[in-house]
């Protein structure tokens, strides 16, 4: 390396002493480790970012803590007035309605429809990250239904989901499901 960074100035040199080309000293601090402050504000910067990213993970630890309760008011909370909710995999789905609703009245509305379906809804985190603003995270759902199958039993269902939230100034401003449909239609009895 230090032989190809020589070659590299004194090529530099040779042809800004033909009058081609940049500053030979330019190249040659270039080349050079960065200087301490930059460092110290790279690291500055990366702090900054770690520290945001944990704060939109805690707000969407409060909101999955009020998603498992079914509650919807406490759920909408945590929405944009403009928030965008949309399930790509429910837009296929034989059986499924497609879930793409705009604004949080309309999103708030769905949400309390669909949890009037459900007796009880855990969720089984099994990761959660931060990246430019989303929040991604991937469980196992288990919920028991309010209706019962043929012998009178709860209908229990089983799947899992990845959802994306993206968080802008404290709200989620859009909320991206990718549910396994198959899996739950196929743990219903």
């Amino acid at each position: 390396m230090h032989r190809l960074r020589s070659v590299s100035v004194f090529r530099l040199i040779l042809l800004s002493a033909l009058g081609i080309g940049g500053s030979a000293a330019a190249f040659a601090q270039s080349q050079q480790s960065p200087p301490e402050s930059a460092v110290a504000q790279r690291a500055a910067a990366l702090d900054a970012v770690e520290r945001q990213g944990k704060a939109r993970i805690e707000l969407v630890e409060r909101y999955l803590e009020a998603y498992e309760r079914l509650d919807a008011e406490a759920m909408g909370s945590f929405y944009s007035d403009s928030v965008r909710f949309v399930d790509p995999t429910s837009e296929k789905t034989p059986l499924v309605t497609p879930y793409v609703y705009e604004g949080k009245e309309d999103v708030v509305r769905m949400l309390s429809t669909v949890s009037q379906f459900y007796e009880r809804l855990e969720l089984d985190v099994v990761r959660i990250w931060e990246s430019s603003g989303h929040v991604v995270v991937v469980a196992n759902t288990q919920g028991v239904l309010r209706q019962t199958d043929a012998s009178g039993r709860p209908i229990e269902l089983s799947s899992q989901i990845v959802t994306v939230l993206l968080v802008e100034g404290g709200k989620i401003v859009e909320h991206r499901d990718y549910f396994d449909y198959l899996s739950a239609a196929r743990s219903a009895p």
